[in-house]
């Protein structure tokens, strides 16, 4: 998306080619390793909003009694806002990092981990779902759990 048809910046989130996610797989399947779909529950209220965006304001829902002219200032990401989809990942992003992810390649959205003692894990994500697999069983579920 060109920054002429939106804004790139504040709402672009990465998601893993089809290449990326393939490769993934098939490492998977030929190093016979468990992989597993994950759904991060209610991903975006558990992201943070930009330090330095600007405040949002929405009106009460729909049936919600109200005094007039009530407004609601947004603390969270929410589930149709064009940037939750960023917030999620740059949360999503520094939380793999600090677990010592590394970015692997040129995806933005996947992420591998080498283990002292040799064991991998990668991570495939688009938006709120993941792809999770490596050679250790035990440590792949710690990191879905």
């Amino acid at each position: 998306m060109s920054k002429a048809k939106g804004d790139f910046t504040d709402a672009f989130s990465p998601v893993p080619h089809l290449s990326g996610v393939r490769c993934c797989m098939s490492m998977a399947t030929a190093m016979k390793w468990k992989a597993v779909g994950v759904d991060l529950t209610q991903g975006f209220i558990q992201a943070e909003l930009p330090k330095d965006g600007k405040a949002i304001y929405i009106s009460p829902p729909p049936g919600h009694v109200e005094e007039p002219d009530v407004v609601y200032q947004v603390l969270k990401p929410l589930y149709g806002m064009p940037h939750s989809g960023r917030c999620l990942h740059v949360t999503w992003s520094k939380w793999l990092a600090g677990q010592g992810f590394q970015k692997a390649g040129y995806e933005g959205a996947m992420w591998s981990r080498k283990d002292s003692d040799g064991d991998t894990i990668l991570v495939a994500t688009h938006v709120d779902d993941s792809i999770v697999t490596g050679s250790n069983d035990d440590k792949t579920d710690t990191l879905r759990a």
